[in-house]
């Protein structure tokens, strides 16, 4: 229910501005989640170019085969 204020004061208007946090330009969130992303980034890529290099694996060794006559 809308009730008359006790006394007539003006209202006042609250203005708030919102400012984006940068560092030389680049939005702060923005290097946030790139710092957070790089260690897993580098990482994987290290294990790629490992499992890459690796080489491939010898194949078996055959018992000799013995002919009875």
């Amino acid at each position: 229910m809308l009730r008359r204020a006790a006394s007539d004061t003006p209202f006042q208007q609250v203005v708030h501005e919102d400012r984006l946090r940068e560092v030389a330009g680049v939005p702060a969130w923005l290097l946030t989640v790139a710092a957070a992303l790089l260690p897993a980034v580098t990482a994987a890529s290290l294990t790629a170019v490992r499992h890459s290099r690796r080489p491939p694996p010898a194949p078996p060794v055959a018992a000799p085969v013995v002919l009875s006559r």
